[in-house]
């Protein structure tokens, strides 16, 4: 009777080591492979006149006081949104030499034919640090590593581009200040070479 108990019960343990040693080693599923990412490259320029705009106060000058500005890189859609990698940027503004402070700020907005001027939800940088250069007389401003930034897309299937607006305040020793206010677009950004 003690054998048949101690029979019964190595029994039960191997059943239970095999159907445990058999799940163990199961490969699990296989996952679908993720669709590629959606990716648009992207170019904004000062030297495509038609998609470059400036406002000037103060004794800032010469008109226009953006003499140049581009930013390029590739644009990824994400889920609700768009992630921007922007890996090749400079500015030049004219140069005010009586200044204590001379911030220049970019802000990037997500635009369409209805939200020509953005749908408000801009992401603002500092860029930082700027140069002043002996000749010409400008301060400069270049890229040295990627920006990285993540913008709303809102819903829609409508043409969409971005807008890169530059804002350049020079505050002088006497605390007068002049601004410079510049915008450029993008063409319309196609992923995969078709519109989201």
């Amino acid at each position: 009777m003690f054998t048949a108990f101690k029979r019964r019960a190595l029994t039960y343990v191997i059943v239970v080591a095999v159907a445990l040693g058999s799940a163990a080693c199961r490969t699990a599923p296989a996952l679908a492979p993720s669709p590629p990412l959606a990716v648009a490259r992207f170019s904004a320029s000062t030297a495509d006149k038609r998609r470059f705009g400036t406002a000037v106060s103060g004794p800032l000058g010469p008109t226009p006081c953006i003499e140049q500005a581009h930013f390029r890189g590739s644009a990824y859609l994400t889920r609700g949104g768009i992630a921007l990698l922007i890996d090749d940027a400079s500015v030049a503004v004219a140069r005010q030499n009586d200044k204590t402070f001379d911030p220049l700020v970019l802000s990037v907005q997500v635009a369409d034919g209805r939200h020509f001027f953005g749908y408000d939800n801009a992401l603002s940088y500092l860029l930082s640090p700027t140069v002043d250069s002996a000749a010409p007389i400008e301060t400069t401003w270049q890229g040295m590593d990627t920006l990285r930034m993540l913008l709303p897309w809102p819903a829609g299937g409508a043409p969409r581009w971005l807008l890169f607006s530059l804002k350049y305040r020079a505050v002088a020793h006497n605390g007068a200040i002049s601004s410079c206010d510049g915008g450029i677009r993008t063409d319309t950004l196609r992923f995969n070479g078709r519109e989201p």
